[in-house]
C-alpha cells in the first residue's frame, strides 16, 4: 500500500506510456520534378504553384498558401522573394485573414531569380493579370491561389487540399499520395 510508504508519492508508482514519434512523409526531388512536369502538361496552374512553393521554395502551411497575395511576391531580376505575413483560416465568422501561426511564421523566402520557382510564379502572375483585366466580375482579390474558373475567387483552405488530392489521383497515380502537409516535409528534408 503506497499510503504506508513515506519515501515516494503515489505518482512514483505510475508507469508512463512510451512516446512514439510519428515522422512525416516526404517526396524525393525526382518525384517533385515529375509532379511539376505533369502539372504543367495538364495546365493545372494551382498544382504547379503549390508544388513549387511548398517543395522547392519555402514549405508553407496551407493557411499561409491560401493567404498569399501577389503583393507578397517580388519578382525582380536583381531580387526575388515571397514575404509570408498572413494566414487565412476558418473561424466561427467564416474565412478570416490573421497573423501567421507563430512569430517565426512571418518571414521572407528568397527565390533564385530566373530559377524554376521564379519562372512558375512569373507565368502565374501574367495569367492572373490577364484574367483580372479581361474577365468581367473577376473576384481574385490579388490572391495567388484562385479558382480556375469564373468567378476566380480565392481558394479556401479545404479546396486547396482537395485540388492537390485530385491532382495526385488523376495526374500522378504512380506516385505516393501523401498529405498536403507532407509537402512541407519535402522542403525541410
Amino acid at each position: 500500500n503506497y499510503l504506508k510508504r513515506q519515501d515516494k508519492t503515489p505518482c512514483a508508482y505510475v508507469k508512463l506510456p512510451k512516446l512514439v514519434e510519428k515522422g512525416g512523409n516526404a517526396y524525393t526531388m525526382e518525384e517533385v520534378k515529375i509532379m511539376l512536369e505533369r502539372a504543367q502538361k495538364a495546365g493545372n496552374r494551382n498544382a504547379e504553384l503549390l508544388i513549387a512553393i511548398c517543395c522547392l521554395a519555402g514549405g508553407l502551411r496551407r493557411s499561409e498558401l491560401v493567404g498569399l497575395k501577389w503583393e507578397d511576391v517580388v519578382l525582380n531580376k536583381d531580387e526575388a522573394y515571397i514575404q509570408i505575413q498572413r494566414a487565412t483560416v476558418y473561424t466561427n465568422e467564416g474565412l478570416v485573414e490573421k497573423e501567421t501561426k507563430t512569430k517565426a511564421g512571418n518571414r521572407i523566402i528568397p527565390i533564385m531569380p530566373d530559377g524554376t520557382v521564379y519562372r512558375i510564379l512569373q507565368r502565374a502572375r501574367k495569367e492572373y493579370v490577364k484574367l483580372s483585366s479581361s474577365v468581367k466580375g473577376f473576384q481574385g482579390d490579388n490572391h495567388v491561389f484562385i479558382l480556375d474558373h469564373f468567378p476566380y475567387t480565392p481558394l479556401p483552405p479545404v479546396r486547396i487540399y482537395k485540388m492537390f488530392k485530385a491532382f495526385m489521383e488523376k495526374e500522378c497515380p504512380d506516385l505516393p499520395s501523401y498529405r498536403l502537409h507532407d509537402l512541407r516535409h519535402t522542403y525541410f528534408s
